[in-house]
């Protein structure tokens, strides 16, 4: 009775009210939409083939990528007068051009070897050694030359077909598609093929649902750099580290002693000069910066990334505003009973400041791994390469059209570790902007 009578006597709101509530959920519906779906659209798009990327209607989920298998049949003849290797020959030809029907979303290209139909051996080829060995000297005139002899080495000199002679089999089962169909036709009348296709179906192929991660990962093998992504995540963790702690240093002490230490005229005099200087484009400092990381000469290395960043000036702003806040009352407290600068900085300021530091580690990792730009004009070596201008030449400079899935892959990669940072540095930038670093 008691819960029947509050709700009875409750005050209900305005019908004004109500509308203005609903106007507003549904707006922040929208900014979440508009906020979140290009991140899934791009994790999503991740897993895609090249080919899907632009379907007509657009596909909004994850797509399984496909195996296909053909069937080639070889007479007792041909099979004793061509061996092993004419297979391998006809098997290497047939996987290759598998991945040059466009359409097909395939994950895997396999070829299935029988003699008089009893299989004999089984040839497969996944997506990821397809993509990661395939280079400009791997042109497509050459792999779908008729020069066999010219096209078999390179393949087996890769060494990237994996032969399974003990489970050779044909598939269970036997879907089909209009590309099988497409492949079944085309292949039948090659030329270069001994063996007579007999068949093509496919499935669908969970082991390469990766693999565009993996081309990804081993995409800066074409740069030269054999490690793959590994040496550019060093460097960018490298130059996140470095920004971090000299922008950390240099802008919190020049923050404290123009809040602190300077006479109060001069404090506002310089205060002018660095209002101003941070007015200033820093599109218009870049060839200034680059011509004097040159006359320095550490141009084409790591500190040539670093050193430039280090003047932060929205960074210095934060630190000052956050020192202002800070009682003079209890620095005097602290030098009467014999503390010195140095330890009133690091033991009571600088604490004042856990927000800010928590935004400057976020700031400068985001920025290590956003900025392509000024790498761009100071890095000429590929082994300082940093992951973001590793993914502008993926999009921009790889010498052929951008393959959108893998710098899709790759962007979602590089995009962990700063993921990660906000996670480890979040309860300290709430810390710090709700306490201030102070306890009373």
């Amino acid at each position: 009775m008691k819960d029947k009578t509050l709700r009875k006597n409750r005050i209900k709101p305005p019908l004004a009210d109500k509308f203005l509530i609903g106007v507003s959920l549904t707006l922040t519906l929208f900014w979440l939409l508009c906020l979140f779906f290009p991140i899934y659209w791009m994790v999503v798009s991740s897993f895609k083939d090249a080919s899907i990327q632009y379907a007509d209607p657009p596909e909004f989920g994850i797509t399984v990528p496909d195996a296909y298998t053909l069937t080639v049949d070889y007479t007792e003849e041909q099979a004793d007068e061509l061996g092993s290797e004419g297979m391998y020959r006809d098997a290497n030809l047939l996987l290759w051009r598998m991945f040059g029907i466009k359409g097909t979303n395939i994950g895997r290209a396999v070829v299935t070897a029988t003699v008089e139909g009893n299989p004999e051996v089984t040839y497969s080829l996944d997506k990821a050694d397809y993509q990661i060995n395939y280079s400009n000297f791997w042109s497509k005139s050459v792999l779908l030359a008729s020069d066999i002899d010219r096209v078999l080495p390179q393949i087996e000199e890769k060494g990237i077909v994996e032969v399974d002679e003990e489970t050779a089999a044909l598939p269970e089962k036997k879907n089909t598609n209009s590309k099988t169909e497409e492949m079944t036709e085309t292949f039948s009348t090659d030329e270069d093929i001994v063996g007579q296709i007999t068949g093509c179906s496919y499935c669908n192929s969970y082991r390469n649902f990766f693999d565009n991660y993996k081309i990804a990962w081993a995409y800066p093998n074409k740069l030269g750099l054999e490690s793959g992504m590994f040496r550019p995540v060093i460097n960018t963790i490298y130059v996140a580290v470095m920004q971090f702690v000299l922008i950390t240093l240099i802008t919190s002490l020049a923050a404290y002693s123009l809040s602190k230490l300077l006479p109060r005229r001069l404090k506002g005099k310089i205060m002018i000069i660095i209002m101003a200087s941070g007015m200033v484009p820093s599109t218009v400092t870049l060839i200034p910066k680059y011509q004097v990381i040159q006359s320095i000469g550490i141009s084409n290395t790591l500190w040539a990334v670093i050193l430039p960043t280090v003047a932060a000036f929205g960074q210095m702003l934060l630190f000052k505003g956050t020192f202002d806040a800070f009682p003079d009352s209890v620095l005097e407290a602290a030098r009467i009973d014999g503390s010195g600068e140095i330890r009133l900085y690091f033991k009571f300021v600088l604490p004042s400041a856990m927000g800010v530091i928590g935004l400057g580690a976020i700031t400068s990792f985001t920025s290590a791994w956003n900025d392509f730009f000024w790498p761009m004009m100071v890095l000429r070596d590929q082994e300082k390469y940093t992951v973001s201008l590793v993914l502008n030449i993926l999009l921009n400079g790889s010498g052929s059209s951008p393959d959108y899935s893998t710098a899709l892959a790759l962007g979602f990669l590089i995009s962990i570790p700063t993921l990660l940072i906000y996670a480890v540095f979040q309860k300290t930038l709430t810390y710090g902007f709700d306490f201030s670093g102070l306890k009373g």
